[in-house]
């Protein structure tokens, strides 16, 4: 993921991302993302940029659909995985490290995409004004800006809550405690992880990390697009298009054009 200063840099994460991600949908959120772009944009969208790219779950598949296809990270070891993997593909794709707070890479987009959740690492309000203002220099007018976010009313309805996964890689058994601590002043929750590597009896890795979340409502990205050259055209429930969204509802989608 790219963000702002007080985001984790995945070093170590990386390594697991996809193992713990492996149930993720990516192609049907990809459709989904391209129909609501289809939906909005005034003109076709063959060129986009996706920030916080990960390993380019979202991205490789796009490029595969055709699309001239840039991801960027701020991490390293997820580029990394992400250039791994586009190895096989015949598509247009490059990958390149960069922030998402401030990243010139002096060329237009179709659209741009933030996904699974990289506008709620925006924590401080300077930070998300400051990678709204670097997503709009990357855009033409009427060009789109689409992302999902933790949704407000549903993470105050529905408090995160403690969990433990447990999953296999060869020989290893990876467990993953999650902790989250809720800052309800800041809007932001501080997502712990704690994540053991073992080998039969042994503890061979511990990876501890925190992921600062923000969580939107949609009048305040309402407000910080009018402040960036952006109008609020669009917020649903992620995945669940033409729908209003609900306090229970815990990813919202925004989609902003640029003017």
């Amino acid at each position: 993921m790219i963000s702002g200063n007080n985001v984790p840099n995945f070093k170590d994460y990386a390594e697991f991302y996809d193992l713990f991600y492996a149930e993720k949908d990516y192609r049907a959120e990809c459709d989904y993302i391209m129909t609501i772009a289809g939906t909005y944009a005034e003109g076709p969208v063959r060129s986009l940029l996706d920030i916080g790219c990960g390993t380019g779950g979202h991205a490789l598949i796009w490029a595969e659909y055709g699309l001239e296809i840039t991801g960027m990270d701020r991490s390293p070891g997820m580029l990394h995985q992400a250039m791994k993997k586009a190895q096989h593909l015949n598509g247009s794709v490059s990958f390149l490290e960069g922030d998402a707070t401030n990243f010139n890479l002096e060329r237009k987009f179709d659209a741009v995409t933030a996904m699974f959740a990289v506008m709620s690492y925006q924590t401080a309000g300077e930070d998300i004004l400051a990678a709204l203002h670097s997503v709009r220099r990357h855009l033409e007018r009427g060009g789109l800006f689409l992302f999902d976010a933790w949704s407000g009313p549903g993470v105050l309805s529905d408090p995160p809550r403690d969990r433990v996964s447990s999953f296999r890689k060869g020989e290893l058994e990876i467990l993953r405690t999650v902790k989250p601590e809720h800052d309800a002043s800041r809007h932001v929750v501080d997502v712990r992880y704690d994540i053991l590597c073992i080998k039969g009896d042994n503890i061979i890795k511990r990876i501890r990390e925190v992921h600062p979340m923000r969580y939107f409502f949609p009048q305040e990205i309402a407000d910080y697009a009018s402040r960036t050259g952006f109008e609020l055209i669009c917020s649903e429930p992620f995945m669940k298009q033409e729908e209003s969204l609900r306090i229970s509802d815990w990813n919202v989608l925004f989609v902003l054009r640029a003017v």
